[in-house]
């Protein structure tokens, strides 16, 4: 959620060409990543968690290549980009890291 506190306010810096619909991809992948997470955690410790966390995943990873992006082309230059970019990177390995947890709890203790 921090990473939606950061870039959901900075969205409407996009600028040029399909602005507003890359505004809204951004908005849903950035919603996606605390939502599916919320979910997977709902089921508690099972294959369907994981499953949830690998959707969050590659919202997080999406969202994180299109701020890369549109830093990048100069569709955005707002001082809190990067710190968006950073803090999808951080929820992207806390993902991947809660992903191994849990499998490996499954592994152990297969029920």
């Amino acid at each position: 959620m921090v990473a939606a506190e950061i870039i959901i306010p900075i969205l409407p810096g996009i600028r040029g060409p399909g602005a507003r619909d890359l505004i809204d991809q951004f908005a849903r992948a950035i919603d996606s990543i605390h939502s599916n997470i919320a979910e997977g955690y709902g089921k508690g410790f099972c294959p369907d968690n994981i499953r949830y966390l690998k959707i969050a995943l590659s919202s997080a990873t999406e969202a994180e290549t299109r701020l890369e992006g549109a830093v990048r082309t100069g569709r955005l230059k707002h001082p809190d980009a990067r710190r968006g970019i950073e803090q999808l990177r951080r929820a992207r390995a806390l993902i991947v890291g809660l992903v191994r947890h849990i499998e490996k709890r499954l592994r152990d203790d297969p029920q």
